[in-house]
């Protein structure tokens, strides 16, 4: 699964082993790790974006979407 992170994360695999998610990081992850109760909430929760698709125009969107800056961010 290719995903976006925002923040970091330590998820725990079925063999008791730790797979590290840094923040910021933009790739691949395995598919074990993907389908943790961990990853799949940050998912939801808009932690880690998952572009729908592999062409160049759907990541630059999620791109964009990440590092837009949030409302509180453009408050005064």
């Amino acid at each position: 699964m290719f995903i976006i992170a925002k923040r970091n994360y330590l998820v725990r695999r079925a063999d008791g082993s730790f797979y590290r998610i840094e923040k910021d990081y933009i790739g691949e992850i395995p598919e074990d790790v993907a389908e943790s109760e961990l990853v799949q909430r940050a998912i939801v929760g808009g932690n880690i974006a998952v572009p729908g698709g592999t062409k160049d125009k759907e990541l630059y969107k999620a791109c964009l979407l990440y590092t837009s800056p949030s409302p509180r961010d453009t408050e005064r």
